[in-house]
């Protein structure tokens, strides 16, 4: 879901600078949480967190990672964008309309490996759909 979403903000902001973790040949559970959720793209007015959703439509935004992002704001405005594979629609707005639509409307979860979860549907996002655009297939 993550690379899919991805793609698609590199299509809409093609001038950005890739940031974050992804998928460092160590395990991150000993680095602080600011570091292990460093949003994934730098555009020139904001930094950006880039997820996306699976079949069920429900944004699963961890508790640590929510914290983190919204920490990240002291250093510049923080946007979450989100990509609907299922609807080909993208959400995106800053992070603090996320993070009180999550805690006003979001369920609590668990993933298998305990970390706990707040999950929002998206007729609770702070933002309506915008239409994706087609994302070229890389080289086979």
């Amino acid at each position: 879901m993550g690379d899919t979403a991805e793609g698609v903000f590199d299509t809409i902001y093609p001038k950005h600078h890739k940031l974050g973790l992804n998928r460092p040949p160590f395990n991150v559970a000993g680095m602080g949480a600011m570091l292990r959720y460093t949003p994934d793209r730098a555009l020139r007015d904001r930094l950006v967190e880039v997820m996306g959703l699976g079949k069920d439509r429900v944004l699963k935004l961890k508790h640590e990672k929510l914290d983190a992002l919204i920490a990240w704001t002291m250093v510049a405005p923080v946007d979450l964008f989100v990509y609907d594979q299922t609807e080909h629609d993208y959400y995106e707005a800053p992070i603090a309309m996320w993070a009180s639509r999550a805690h006003l409307f979001g369920e609590e979860g668990e993933f298998h490996e305990g970390k706990t979860y707040l999950g929002l549907t998206v007729d609770h996002f702070p933002s309506t759909p915008t239409p994706a655009p087609e994302v070229p297939l890389g080289p086979s």
